[in-house]
């Protein structure tokens, strides 16, 4: 089939890459990983681009006419892949938010990850997609101090700037000491408060001036004294935030030993762009396997081809 339109503006091979896209779904025309290479390579501004110009092609939006044309994990994988980042975070929310058996760990992951302007986009792009605010959905489908916690990390207060304040971070360590340890029970209000108010670096700093006054790392303190959601959702921020490719790789190494195919295509479609080499390294060094291999062994065809072009995106893809 003919594409309906064509558009000056965009180069050859972009074109090409469209028809190339319409025709491997539809069938008439078969080369081994051809689709997987088009759509993993390219970062989140060039797929946009893609999709642009796949419309103008052939009126059709390209999320909606893979979603119609693949099926079963490639889909799911494919599909997010093609998102905006904060349009798929606020997917990724939304499906955690309303399953039968939510854990939160997705959610948790993302909100204690991203900065507070990526936050506001996802509030933004969850109230597009479902004309409902993500707090309020957090406030309907979680309870007591797990949702304090998500609600606070939900509301974007975090500091915009990235530089962290000595003095200031440690305090906060010994603030959270007080709060963890030199009192009976814990002051969830004033651990709450730190996770969702201050930055990311600022708060790398003082769990690692917490480490060095009082000989532990908080997490160990955290299997003292805490249980429960609230103690799930707290070990899940602290390791995002101090040990981020380490929790990753183990998070794939689970989900691939227990074949949970959801978790999996998750970290591997939201990491990518992020910070896959060093995933790849922890995953080696700590496994004795690489991420390629542990892929190939576990899954197969094209889902599993694009999972290794997401493995490799560093490598071959090339920003704007």
């Amino acid at each position: 089939m003919a594409p309906f339109a064509s558009t000056s503006c965009s180069s050859t091979q972009d074109i090409k890459d469209c028809e190339a896209v319409y025709n491997c779904c539809k069938g008439i025309a078969a080369s081994k990983g051809r689709l997987e290479h088009i759509l993993a390579s390219r970062n989140a501004s060039q797929r946009k681009e893609l999709g642009a110009l796949f419309h103008a092609l052939y009126k059709e939006d390209i999320s909606t006419f893979l979603r119609a044309e693949l099926c079963g994990n490639l889909e799911k994988a494919v599909v997010l892949w093609m998102h905006d980042p904060a349009e798929r975070d606020a997917i990724i929310a939304k499906t955690e938010l309303m399953s039968q058996y939510p854990d939160f760990r997705a959610l948790t992951e993302i909100l204690c990850s991203r900065t507070a302007a990526e936050i506001l986009r996802i509030r933004e792009a969850y109230r597009g997609l479902y004309k409902v605010c993500l707090e309020e959905d957090i406030a309907q489908e979680t309870v007591g101090p797990h949702q304090k916690l998500l609600f606070a990390l939900a509301k974007a207060q975090r500091c915009p700037s990235r530089d962290v304040n000595i003095c200031q971070a440690k305090c906060d360590a010994k603030r959270l000491y007080g709060a963890r340890e030199g009192r009976i029970g814990i002051d969830e209000g004033a651990i709450v408060k730190l996770l969702s108010e201050r930055n990311l670096n600022h708060l790398r700093a003082a769990f690692g001036y917490y480490k060095q006054f009082y000989g532990h790392d908080i997490l160990k303190a955290l299997r003292r004294e805490t249980s429960g959601k609230f103690e799930y959702a707290l070990r899940i921020i602290i390791k995002c935030i101090c040990y981020p490719a380490k929790y990753f790789s183990k998070v794939l190494r689970v989900s691939l030993d227990q074949l949970e195919y959801e978790a999996l295509t998750r970290v591997m479609v939201t990491r990518a762009e992020v910070d896959m080499e060093d995933i790849k390294a922890v995953y080696r060094e700590k496994y004795g396997i690489s991420l390629e291999q542990a892929i190939c062994n576990q899954t197969s065809g094209s889902y599993r081809d694009f999972l290794l072009q997401l493995v490799r995106w560093e490598a071959t893809s090339q920003p704007n």
